[in-house]
């Protein structure tokens, strides 16, 4: 199963409404054989991947308008999650270490 069947399938269950240990299970089930540190560690990069592309003055990914919208719409996925607000916290830190705009 790819990282992408497991991710959606992760997204379809915490959309109907199942959380906790069912949707944390499936969530680190197959990231292609990652430890839960591992995975922090590649959503870490992927921040910083993108708060560097901000920085730098690039247009957002993920079909996103703005970088106000493009971080709007990942907090709102990460909040499906119970670590979720762990990495909202840690975006909008090292946006303010970066002088980026609070979102």
């Amino acid at each position: 199963m790819t990282r992408f069947a497991v991710f959606g399938f992760v997204i379809l269950l915490s959309g109907c409404g199942f959380t906790g240990s069912v949707v944390k299970s499936v969530a680190y089930a197959d990231h292609g054989g990652l430890s839960p540190a591992e995975y922090d560690a590649g959503v870490a990069d992927s921040i910083e991947s993108e708060l560097a592309r901000e920085a730098r003055g690039r247009h957002p990914q993920a079909g996103a308008e703005t970088w106000p919208e493009y971080w709007r719409w990942r907090y709102s996925l990460w909040r499906k999650f119970s670590d979720g607000e762990k990495w909202v916290t840690y975006t909008r830190s090292r946006r303010e270490k970066l002088g980026l705009q609070y979102i």
